[in-house]
């Protein structure tokens, strides 16, 4: 066979490769669009959980995701928040500071690294704080936010169903939109995305029994899964974080 018999082969074999990725999450958005709604049951016990905030030059938006935390309608006492300001030049950790009105319930940790400038090393550096101060295992899992997400009200309480009724041992991702959906054509397009991740390919993930794939903030981990830190630093670290958890189940 000439060379070019080879090269052919080689990138025929590469198209077939690059086209399996999006079939297969079409397939999964197709089912999510005509699968059943799931719903969990209403669990009888009330977890206690860190919630942990990312947040680098936040100042004007970290305060609204605090305040909507505490007005939850979860038990206070069972959710205590850490915030990581990271490589801030603002008044970040400040604002978290006196954002939050339950004494000995928040947490805020300054780091300042200018080689470590992702969310993983972020993550990475609160894990390594929790363990040191409090234990990992202290709490039964970990909501992790980006300091510009905004809850519902029943948002822990829906969460925690879901972590109790699959033993408390995954990864649960929650519903995500967008806040500000009409302002520009960027907005949309994050909010279209939202409703096709998070709601169609969710949905027939459950259907079709799939893993389930966690991404940008929102979601829940159990401490089981981080007793020994968080490990994934690169720009894509819930995706990576998602494979590593994969891993584990395969070995």
């Amino acid at each position: 066979m000439d060379y070019v018999g080879i090269v052919g082969i080689i990138m025929g074999l590469i198209n077939v490769i690059t086209f399996i990725f999006p079939l297969q999450y079409a397939i999964i958005v197709i089912v999510g669009l005509f699968a059943k709604r799931r719903t969990f049951p209403k669990a009888d016990e009330k977890l206690k959980y860190g919630v942990i905030i990312c947040a680098r030059n936040e100042e004007k938006v970290i305060g609204n995701l605090i305040k909507s935390i505490r007005k939850c309608d979860y038990p206070q006492d069972k959710l205590d928040i850490f915030v990581i300001a990271h490589n801030c030049t603002d008044n970040t950790a400040e604002v978290a500071r006196q954002s939050d009105s339950i004494d000995g319930h928040l947490v805020v940790y300054e780091y300042n690294n200018d080689q470590e400038r992702t969310k993983g090393y972020a993550l990475k550096e609160v894990f390594k704080c929790i363990e040191n101060d409090f234990g990992i295992q202290n709490y039964a899992g970990y909501h992790i936010f980006d300091a510009d997400n905004v809850l519902d009200s029943e948002y822990f309480n829906k969460m925690n169903d879901a972590f109790v009724a699959n033993e408390q041992k995954s990864a649960v991702m929650s519903f995500r939109n967008a806040k500000n959906f009409g302002t520009n054509w960027v907005t949309a397009c994050y909010g279209i995305l939202y409703v096709a991740s998070c709601a169609l390919e969710s949905k027939g993930r459950m259907a079709l029994n799939c893993s389930g794939r966690i991404f940008g903030s929102g979601f829940l981990v159990s401490s089981e899964m981080v007793k020994n830190g968080w490990n994934t630093v690169i720009l894509s670290e819930d995706t990576d974080f998602a494979i590593e958890q994969a891993l584990k189940v395969l070995r």
